[in-house]
């Protein structure tokens, strides 16, 4: 009962500290693999791929990412947003040319915060290719568990609009591999550092160990 009670006072504490200060943020890719076959140039219609979401909880993207070939960095300004299925445009933001941070293929901007999307329903991420900024033809897509990939999808464009706009990307890309242009990042169970276990770890067997001092020299 004493040893609860040391437990209740002290290590339950530490406890509820470790999510503030001893946890890590994980933030994974909606895409995390593919095989590359082909790279491709140009064009105002609107390339992206679309997906459902499969976590009970839905899933919070914190950002928004375009393909970086050569991982130099991305040549012009990019608008990325993630529409519904009925074609509502949720979320986006824009890369600006020669910013944002890498990784693996994907140069990504940061949303203002955090946008929520439902379990079980479709979303469609897209962007426009421009200049050398362009798209890979892949297969074998592999995506985080929390999304079923659905395919990549286009949207045209209205050919006698002044400059390149967001167009929602509904159309199926009637090719034998999937067109990727975009991608997220979306958050991910946090998991605890090191430094944290090791104390956790040390504080319950530091307790242990004054119970058995207590009984074996102040019986």
């Amino acid at each position: 009962m004493k040893m609860m009670s040391l437990f209740a006072c002290i290590i339950l504490p530490i406890l509820f500290l470790l999510p503030v200060n001893g946890f890590s943020q994980v933030y994974t890719p909606g895409i995390s693999a593919y095989t590359d076959i082909a790279f491709g140039y140009g064009g105002w219609h609107t390339f992206g791929f679309g997906f459902t979401v499969n976590d009970i909880n839905g899933i919070n993207v914190t950002a928004l990412g375009y393909y970086d070939r050569w991982q130099d960095g991305i040549f012009n300004d990019h608008q990325i947003g993630i529409w519904n299925s009925s074609g509502i445009l949720l979320t986006s933001n824009t890369l600006k040319a020669w910013e944002g941070y890498l990784i693996n293929d994907f140069r990504y901007v940061n949303l203002t915060s955090n946008f929520h999307l439902s379990y079980g329903s479709d979303y469609y991420i897209g962007a426009i290719p421009s200049g050398l900024d362009g798209f890979v033809h892949v297969v074998d897509v592999v995506t985080d568990p929390s999304i079923t990939f659905l395919g990549s999808f286009y949207g045209v464009m209205d050919i006698i609009a002044p400059s390149p706009e967001l167009v929602f990307p509904n159309i199926n890309f009637p090719h034998a591999s999937d067109v990727i242009l975009t991608n997220f990042l979306k958050e991910s169970q946090v998991i605890p550092e090191p430094s944290m276990v090791v104390l956790f770890i040390s504080g319950f067997l530091g307790l242990l160990n004054f119970k058995w001092l207590r009984k074996r020299f102040f019986k």
